[in-house]
């Protein structure tokens, strides 16, 4: 098994947090997290431990004016330390230390931001879940993201989801699929959004057919 990565793209870090991308994207253009948090380099990536402060900035935006808030991060940071490289992981990057002592004091103010790190936490490991579950392999389907052990693309069964077609529906298209993987291939490709054209309905659900009422008559060769 590899080892997890300890770098995290915005839409990663929206999808593990409930951040929109948007959102991600202003607080590290704001300077709100401390720069040990951010990966300089090509493209724009963050540490796994800046999920937890970009929610909690976030998620206390209407009941905290923006100076509190930023204290807030600050000290929470200061608690987190520096963050583990990916080879020092022990223990699954998702968990912090010491859940129960994340209740912070601000003033006359008494916060308790147990409740935002514990749904990160479940985020995380639901980005971690989704990933072991999708394969890219230049010897299936030229490299096209699939479901491990299937052929069938994940980005097909989230646009169908997108779509709102029924999960009945997905499940009789593709019978070796369960409620739980359709799900993660939602989130899996709401962290790695496809390129390109997106694929129409009918390319999702091998099952649906395209009717028209349109004839076209041909001339006789």
């Amino acid at each position: 098994m590899s080892l997890p990565s300890n770098r995290l793209s915005v839409n990663e870090v929206a999808v593990v947090t409930n951040v929109p991308p948007r959102a991600v994207n202003d607080i590290v253009d704001d300077a709100i997290l401390p720069s040990r948090f951010v990966v300089r380099g090509p493209g724009r990536a963050l540490r796994p431990r800046a999920c937890y402060l970009d929610a909690v900035y976030w998620d206390t935006s209407e009941q905290l004016t923006k100076p509190e808030r930023l204290r807030i991060v600050r000290q929470l940071s200061e608690q987190f330390g520096q963050e583990p490289a990916a080879s020092d992981m022990a223990t699954p990057r998702w968990r912090l230390p010491n859940l129960s002592s994340y209740v912070l004091h601000d003033g006359v103010l008494t916060i308790d931001l147990r409740s935002i790190l514990r749904r990160v936490e479940k985020g995380g490991d639901r980005l971690d879940e989704a990933g072991e579950m999708v394969v890219v392999d230049p010897e299936v389907l030229g490299g096209i993201p699939v479901i491990r052990r299937t052929r069938i693309p994940v980005h097909d069964v989230a646009a169908s989801v997108r779509e709102d077609i029924p999960v009945e529906r997905i499940l009789r298209a593709y019978p070796v699929l369960t409620p739980r993987k359709i799900e993660l291939a939602k989130l899996w490709s709401d962290a790695h959004p496809p390129t390109g054209k997106p694929r129409r309905v009918a390319d999702d659900i091998p099952t649906a057919k395209l009717r028209s009422e349109v004839r076209v008559v041909r001339k006789a060769g």
